[in-house]
């Protein structure tokens, strides 16, 4: 179950780095509104970054207990 539950957070961390991508080539062809295509480049950077520093990808990640001091 491990093995499965990471491969999800790791397919999901593709898909965020993929809308990052799309975000950044939105904003290079001018894509409007313009503020869309900033802001989605921001959230999902911010989300990369949250995946990151929380390591939701590590093998024996436990969800109850991960906020947990």
């Amino acid at each position: 179950m491990n093995f499965i539950s990471r491969s999800g957070v790791l397919v999901m961390l593709t898909w965020i780095a993929a809308s990052l991508i799309l975000g950044v080539v939105a904003r290079l062809k001018g894509e409007r509104p313009h503020s869309l295509s900033i802001f989605g480049v921001a959230l999902n950077a911010c989300l990369i970054v949250l995946f990151w520093d929380w390591q939701f990808y590590k093998l024996g990640f436990d969800q109850d207990r991960w906020a947990a001091p």
